[in-house]
């Protein structure tokens, strides 16, 4: 490894500033990773970076620079931190006293603890905006994830600019590379080499000049978009399938006699395949904790704990509970294997890497394809959650398989179906009953979310849903069953009483009633749409599932109103990505109306977002439509009832008329004309005085 020439990189810095870069925090000036690797698949990493700080928020993130590490996997440390002054003066940090190692913490939000998943930090005592921070770290990989094998992810975008960086890989004739993938290149920004020296080979490539990526909500990780190389010394992915199956097996034939009774008694009386499937499914899931301390020797953080542990202690991670999943099945009688998957966005199929971060099982069938379940959630009541829709997978299994992608349920499978029936009374008065029932993976979210909340909690929760319907809006009464979350047998479903006063909308000579939408405030398609604000995107839009919600309201008007004067007419939206279609219709009295919105893909490209954000902008003007009714006087008492009796108001404008005599661009006059009729002493009290607010100088 040579370092860096100290030098050239102090010039190319002397024009970086924030009038060329108006919209950066920081600017990588130069960066050098050297990596070496074995043919065993060990290797030696170094990485030597220079950063200009440029704003105070930039400051921040360089008062410390991290790097982690996994026992047995690697060793970190860092050869030097310093802080370069503009004026070329440079400060070194004592690594020693400033440097801490502790425990990654963001595993504990997961219920995992790896003692050996770790961070080194070195804290940079001083450091000012337009100083530079440069360090050199070495990392020592004395075991190979994959034996024998070589891979890499490397981007060569991020949030802040790239002046310039290196990548430069050493090695072995004897293993060299078998892919390498360029993906979502920036034309004229990248050069590669490679050149043969002795027994290595010696691969490399530069980027020059990149500009900053700027992120968009709700899109895919920004490493997965982003110029980016992949490089592998790994023939296949069936390559990767068989190592997982070999390092998997012989934790998975660790059974017990008392696994082996347990299987038996749950399929006891059972015919039916599917059925067996599932009551071995929802006990592994429900029975066995989801939490974990990873401390395995041969493959942490791939390799399962033997079944007949994670059995006894009814506990373990994603890969542990997969693996007892797959061995009870197996004595069940079915063709089960684990499965690694990538929960988030899907791997690039060019270059195999045996990088994953999640793990679950599944069973081939009788065509071949694999039934896919995943019973890392206790409150689970699918066997495969849409949140895993249309994710790379790939099946360890003897002979090997190649990557896969996880099919997309429909959006009909995870609907929000909303039932309200209610009436109205003389006064306007709105009483109301709503059941909710929730599918797929509405039923996964809100069951897990409702098994965290206490009953007051939840009554709290179904008042906010009540309040966004119309104001004044009361929850009366709710009830939620199962009253055992844990009771996936019982699809979820709350009914909700509820009361409006004042419901309907009277002016004039017409009577407006504003269409009860439950399905507005609740349900997963309204969090998966709330982060569209901007106009255009570079990115996909990620929804990760396909789900909608279907409402209907039926409504008895009773004596309430008159005969309908007009009713609202609404086209149906269906774009492929979207569909949305409404109608309101009157019969003997009762007034109903249907509406049902899909979201038909897991994630919606540029194009696909604008016709998303157009059908969107369709809804919110159709929610404001209204049928419109004649008031019940004038339809039976022919105008002998004046329509604002049922208010019973203090006094009632009978006319008001305000005139503008506009003399030039800033002088005016107003005339206002009011005519008004008193009803009550109260009206008397308050109208007895006129009030007429002013500016003496304007």
């Amino acid at each position: 490894f040579n370092a860096l020439d100290r030098d050239a990189v102090m010039e190319s810095a002397k024009s970086i500033n924030q009038q060329r870069y108006p919209n950066a925090e920081v600017v990588y000036v130069d960066q050098r990773n050297w990596i070496h690797y074995n043919t065993d698949g060990t290797y030696v990493q170094w990485y030597e970076g220079y950063v200009k700080i440029l704003t105070e928020k930039g400051r921040r993130r360089y008062t410390s620079v991290t790097s982690s590490f996994t026992i047995p996997y690697n060793t970190t440390m860092f050869k030097i931190v310093e802080v370069i002054r503009s004026d070329g003066r440079a400060f070194e940090v004592d690594i020693e006293k400033n440097s801490r190692e502790m425990v990654e913490q963001s595993q504990m939000e997961s219920n995992i603890y790896n003692p050996n998943d770790k961070l080194l930090r070195v804290t940079i005592p001083e450091v000012n905006i337009g100083d530079m921070v440069h360090f050199i770290m070495f990392d020592d990989f004395t075991k190979a994830r994959m034996p024998g094998t070589w891979s890499d992810y490397v981007t060569f975008e991020g949030t802040d600019p790239i002046v310039r960086c290196e990548y430069i890989l050493v090695a072995p004739k004897d293993n060299p590379l078998r892919s390498v993938a360029l993906k979502a290149e920036i034309p004229g920004t990248i050069t590669s080499t490679e050149q043969t020296s002795g027994d290595e080979i010696v691969y490399s490539w530069i980027a020059g000049d990149v500009p900053r990526a700027y992120e968009e909500p709700q899109m895919p990780k920004l490493y997965t978009q982003a110029q980016r190389l992949l490089v592998s010394t790994i023939p296949d992915w069936e390559t990767v399938s068989r190592w997982y199956w070999e390092l998997s097996k012989p934790h998975i034939e660790k059974t017990t006699p008392q696994m082996e009774k347990t299987v038996n008694n749950l399929v006891r009386g059972i015919d039916d395949s599917d059925a067996k499937i599932k009551a071995i499914f929802h006990w592994v899931s429900q029975e066995v904790r989801y939490l974990g301390i990873t401390a395995e020797k041969d493959a942490p953080g791939y390799e399962p704990h033997p079944v007949n542990m994670t059995f006894e202690r009814r506990s373990g991670v994603c890969r542990d509970k997969a693996a007892l999943l797959v061995s009870m099945l197996r004595i069940a009688g079915f063709e089960a294997f684990p499965v690694l998957i990538m929960n988030g966005p899907k791997k690039d199929p060019e270059v195999p890497q045996p990088y994953f971060n999640h793990a679950v099982c599944c069973v081939r069938q009788k065509d071949g394809t694999y039934l896919l379940m995943d019973p890392t959630d206790e409150n689970t009541k699918e066997l495969f959650p849409a949140y895993l829709n249309n994710q790379s997978y790939l099946v360890a299994t003897p002979e090997g398989e190649t990557l896969l992608t996880s099919p997309i349920a429909p959006a009909e499978k995870n609907m929000m179906h909303i039932e309200t029936t209610g009436s109205l009374d003389k006064q306007g008065n709105l009483k109301a009953v709503s059941v909710l029932q929730f599918d797929g993976i509405n039923d996964n979210a809100y069951r897990g979310f409702f098994s965290r909340l206490s009953p007051e909690e939840r009554r709290q929760y179904f008042e906010r849903v009540i309040k966004r319907i119309a104001p004044g809006s009361v929850l009366t009464a709710h009830d939620i069953v199962p009253s055992n979350m844990l009771d996936t047998s019982r699809g979820l479903k709350a009914t909700l009483s509820f009361e409006v006063r004042d419901y309907y909308v009277q002016g004039g000579d017409m009577v407006m009633l504003p269409l009860v939408r439950v399905g507005g405030s609740i349900g997963m398609v309204n969090f998966l749409t709330r982060e569209m604000g901007l106009k255009h995107r570079k990115y996909p839009y990620v929804t990760d599932v396909a789900c909608g919600v279907a409402e209907t309201f039926t409504l008895d008007l009773g004596q309430a109103v008159g005969k309908p004067v007009s009713l609202p007419d609404f086209d149906a939206v269906d774009n492929g990505g979207a569909t949305w279609k409404r109608a309101v219709s009157v019969q003997d009295d009762v007034l109903i109306s249907e509406n049902t919105f899909t979201l038909n893909l897991p994630e919606y490209s540029s194009q696909e977002y604008l016709d998303l954000k157009q059908t969107l902008r369709k809804i919110e003007a159709d929610s404001k439509k209204m049928p419109i009714f004649n008031p019940i006087a004038a339809s039976t008492d022919h105008g002998l009832q004046p329509w604002y009796a049922p208010y019973k108001p203090d006094a009632v404008i009978l006319e008001e008329v305000d005139e503008f005599d506009v003399a030039n661009a800033s002088s005016w006059t107003e005339t206002k004309k009011i005519k008004m009729k008193v009803l009550t002493y109260a009206g008397k009290k308050r109208f007895s005085d006129l009030h007429v607010r002013y500016n003496p100088s304007w």
